[in-house]
């Protein structure tokens, strides 16, 4: 199953948002004392997407970046690396041979497969 279904027809959708309500269900029964609703966990959610791909290109960049050194950028907390396991190849975008970071195409790819073949999933702590 894909973790990112991306078709928008009726029945499709229908599904999504009935996902979204036992989500938003659970939750709710986790926390004692901050109730969230469904369109705040979707915004929570799109917002951790956006921020893990901004985090994955900023670390592309800086690889490609000259002048030696220590690379700028801080490694991914556990949180960002099950949001990039969720996300997996929506994350890479298209490979290109031609392109001239390929390599890192096929690094990355294959980092990747290690961390999908790892069953542990961290418990996410809510605030």
């Amino acid at each position: 199953m894909s973790a990112e279904n991306k078709k928008t027809d009726a029945v499709t959708i229908a599904h999504k948002n009935e996902g979204w309500k036992v989500l938003t269900e659970e939750f709710n029964s986790l926390s004692s004392f901050n109730v969230r609703k469904t369109d705040q966990l979707r915004t929570c959610w799109d917002n951790l997407k956006r921020t893990t791909r901004k985090d994955k290109v900023a670390t592309k960049k800086e690889i490609f970046l000259t002048g030696g050194g220590r690379p700028n950028h801080l490694p991914p907390g556990p949180l960002q690396e099950q949001v990039e396991i969720l996300l997996g190849p929506t994350l890479d975008g298209l490979a290109n041979e031609f392109d001239s970071d390929g390599q890192f195409q096929e690094s990355v790819t294959a980092s990747n497969k290690v961390k999908e073949d790892s069953t542990e999933i961290l418990p996410i702590e809510y605030y």
